[in-house]
């Protein structure tokens, strides 16, 4: 659903009043035929592609425990002919038996391991055929012809050119994490495909996010029935404020930014500069809005999602960037790149190189060009960094709880000099971050080197790029972020006392109505 739409403002309250009384199994109906409903008015071809891939992930998800069953019913005869053997044997050459016995298990096991990780692999490639093909298909197949135009074979590089439905990153990371759990026998696989489907299509964040996870969310979408009052009220503050965060501040500073960025051989150093700045805290401001009205609108019908940014322009190094920003991405990769590789817990070179590994993949899920690629690997290079100086040491945020009305957290005492070492280094993490982004938003590396060099030798001091009242509604999320991080229990949305609560009610909306820029598109992340 675009949250940023009339038909968000006109359809959401009908969605609201009629879930809320419905009871389960019905209201898990209603929201699977109003998910699938929504997908086919946006786009066609992205719920056909939903449901391919909700519908290869769920097959292969049974198929893998029907084997491991197998597996399993086969290694507890074999327990059992063990144990009467033992009886058997007790006194005859029982030492001999017993390692003959274990070499043949340990042959057996790995024959098993063998078949079953035939069939993951199988199921992966599967699940992710539809994102590979739909995403990636004209970047591989670019890179092929202009691989083979150096050989003298000439061939079109336009062959293969086809528009990647809306949100398929999203949904396609959701279902591998299913598929990899059921592999892991994290929980066994889900027998009722209206469940699963209900799963992959829940509306609030299959385009926008957070990556739900199958144990999070199923059990909610099975237990949670009528109107629960306080998460409702959380939710629609959420809405409220990421509805700011997207039309007043992110699209706004759109029409300002693109402009700069998209004619950046005429724009001086200094302008690209602040295009740069700006388009680190539109990016922020776009996807954090799109998260937290997504996680509003599930809050208010009764369901809990993830959170997914927890200040991260306060965040004093790469490392620390990445446990704020897109933190259900972030986790994603732990739990099935990173940890899967070896993790840390293997030599340092290993260990470096599934870092860089990792954030390869994030650049590459981030889009199909080479310059999402570069990007990731300069975020894992700069981690590996981090790690070898020893800047990766425990030094969390002072809050670790993800839940935003957490105010009972008593802020602890830093001295004058850890906090100025602090300061700096947040600085410093931001405009690191900041060039970062530039390969973010250009189109090739040679453009991006470009727009760097500029701003590195440029002697032009100019910097007024938008209106002036947009920079106030800047220093009003800064401010807010900042008590977030130092002081959540004077958070304004969530203040004792009710005055102070309902004057930045209405101070937001107000905002909204004045200076919102509605129906501009989907939010940034979603082509990714």
């Amino acid at each position: 659903m675009v949250y940023n739409s009339f038909l968000f403002i006109w359809l959401f309250p009908i969605i609201f009043m009629v879930g809320n009384n419905l009871t389960v199994p019905y209201r898990k109906y209603f929201f699977l035929i109003v998910s699938y409903g929504i997908y086919i008015y946006y786009n066609k071809w992205m719920t056909l592609t939903l449901i391919a891939v909700s519908l290869i992930s769920y097959f292969f998800a049974k198929y893998l425990e029907k084997n491991q069953n197998k597996y399993l019913e086969k290694d507890q005869e074999k327990d059992l002919e063990k144990n009467l053997r033992k009886e058997q044997e007790k006194n005859q050459e029982k030492d001999l038996r017993k390692n003959l016995r274990k070499d043949q298990d340990k042959k057996n096991c790995e024959k098993e391991t063998i078949c079953g990780k035939g069939t993951i692999c199988a199921g992966v490639i599967s699940t992710i055929l539809p994102l590979v093909v739909f995403k990636y298909g004209h970047f591989i197949s670019e890179n092929l012809s202009s691989f083979t135009d150096s050989f003298g074979f000439i061939s079109d590089e336009n062959q293969f050119s086809i528009i990647a439905p809306l949100g398929i990153s999203f949904f396609t990371f959701q279902a591998l994490s299913y598929v990899f759990d059921v592999y892991r026998k994290k929980y066994p696989a889900e027998q009722n495909l209206s469940n699963y489907l209900t799963y992959m299509a829940f509306f609030p964040s299959m385009i926008a996010g957070p990556i739900n996870r199958y144990d999070q969310l199923m059990p909610q979408l099975n237990t949670v029935q009528g109107f629960n009052r306080p998460l409702a009220e959380k939710g629609l503050k959420m809405i409220l404020w990421g509805m700011f965060l997207k039309v007043v501040i992110a699209d706004r500073l759109q029409l300002y930014i693109d402009p700069v960025f998209d004619g950046f051989l005429q724009e001086s150093g200094s302008s690209l500069l602040m295009a740069a700045i700006l388009y680190s805290i539109q990016l922020y401001t776009d996807f954090a809005g799109y998260s937290l009205m997504a996680i509003g609108a599930a809050a208010t019908l009764g369901y809990n999602l993830k959170q997914n940014f927890h200040n991260p322009y306060f965040s004093i190094g790469i490392t620390d960037f990445w446990h704020r920003w897109h933190i259900t991405l972030a986790h994603w990769l732990r739990d099935y790149i990173y940890i899967p590789l070896g993790g840390s817990r293997c030599s340092k070179k290993r260990n470096y190189a599934n870092i860089l590994i990792t954030f390869a993949v994030s650049g590459i899920w981030h889009g199909a060009n080479w310059t999402f690629i570069v990007w990731g690997l300069l975020h894992g290079l700069f981690q590996v960094i981090e790690k070898i100086l020893g800047l990766q040491k425990k030094k969390e945020s002072k809050f670790s709880s993800t839940d935003i009305e957490s105010s009972s957290i008593k802020p602890r005492y830093i001295s004058m000099k850890n906090r100025s070492i602090r300061v700096a280094r947040i600085i410093l993490t931001f405009f690191l971050i900041t060039f970062l982004w530039i390969f973010f938003r250009m189109n090739t590396i040679e453009d991006a080197w470009i727009v760097i060099e500029k701003i590195f030798t440029s002697q032009d001091m100019h910097f007024g790029i938008c209106e002036k009242f947009i920079y106030v509604f800047i220093a009003i999320v800064f401010i807010k972020d900042l008590i977030d991080e130092i002081r959540p229990s004077c958070n304004p949305f969530y203040h004792p006392k009710r005055w102070v609560r309902w004057a930045t009610y209405l101070f937001i909306f107000t905002s909204i109505l004045l200076f919102g820029v509605f129906d501009a598109g989907q939010f940034i992340y979603a082509r990714f």
